[in-house]
């Protein structure tokens, strides 16, 4: 597969979720480790502006769309679940758009709502730059990883790597969900796990 189509479906992965820009991106790295590091460097370098682009479209999209354009985007638990978002957006933005292109499912929702809420594209690109390049500093990284252990080729490699990543990234989401149970207060920052579920009903900020 040539890098123009990496590039493109890493693009349309910030907008469209179900595109497997992280499987093709693990099947690249087997022979840029066989070429040596600055090939790996490059596959970073090629796949971080492409996730910033990507996010940029979706945080566009955002911000063209809005929060109440449509009719389900009203209901109230949906409104809800936006009102926290946008709330600990506006609070700690950059760490949590960090978190979210580290975890596949959040990437879309917060980048558009990062637009849809006014976050100030300032403080959005920063953090867009900063997400993207661990993303693909990461990906790359298990997946040289995993091809030196293992020495298998670019399909074995890409799925031991996704099934690594899966379980790292539930171990994450398990001690954020545990934490967010047992320790979170009303006026704590919040993060990706209990946006939907503060207890208590209180919003980011509210005492």
């Amino acid at each position: 597969m040539s890098l123009v189509l990496l590039f493109l479906m890493v693009v349309a992965d910030g907008v469209v979720p179900p595109v497997p820009s992280e499987a093709v991106l693990l099947a690249h790295v087997p022979a840029a480790a066989a070429a040596g590091w600055p090939a790996l460097l490059g596959l970073v370098l090629l796949a971080a502006p492409a996730a910033v682009l990507g996010d940029l479209i979706t945080y566009l999209i955002g911000r063209r769309i809005g929060t109440k354009r449509f009719a389900w985007q009203r209901r109230p638990r949906i409104a809800r679940i936006l009102e926290r978002t946008s709330a600990a957006l506006d609070r700690q933005g950059v760490p949590l758009i960090v978190s979210a292109r580290l975890l596949p499912g959040w990437r879309v929702a917060i980048t558009f709502l990062a637009g849809a809420g006014g976050l100030p594209l300032r403080r959005f690109l920063p953090a867009s730059v900063l997400g993207s390049t661990l993303w693909a500093s990461y990906l790359v990284g298990i997946g040289a990883t995993v091809g030196a252990l293992t020495g298998a080729g670019p399909i074995v490699v890409a799925a031991i790597s996704l099934v690594t990543m899966a379980v790292l990234g539930q171990a994450v989401r398990w001690t954020r969900s545990r934490r967010a149970r047992h320790g979170i207060q009303c006026g704590d920052a919040p993060t990706l796990s209990h946006l939907v579920d503060l207890p208590g009903g209180c919003l980011p900020g509210k005492p």
